[in-house]
């Protein structure tokens, strides 16, 4: 799945999931953003940090799976 947002060349987002199914039946989740434009320096500091969104969906992912 790839979300993508903004008006480039002044701010534009790309952030892409992916989810594979592993052969233990666990799933693999990789996460990339990728962001561009002039506005960029002014908003980075404000943006979400998505990299512990991921870190905490793996841990309440693991927690809530069955034993």
């Amino acid at each position: 799945m790839t979300w993508t947002g903004g008006v480039a060349p002044i701010f534009k987002g790309v952030r892409t999931f992916l989810l594979k199914p592993r052969n233990d039946g666990s799933t693999y989740f990789a996460m990339e953003e990728r962001f561009s434009g002039l506005m960029l320096p002014l908003v980075k500091g404000s943006m979400p940090d998505f990299g512990r969104f991921a870190g905490d969906s793996k841990r309440e992912a693991e927690r809530a799976a069955p034993a």
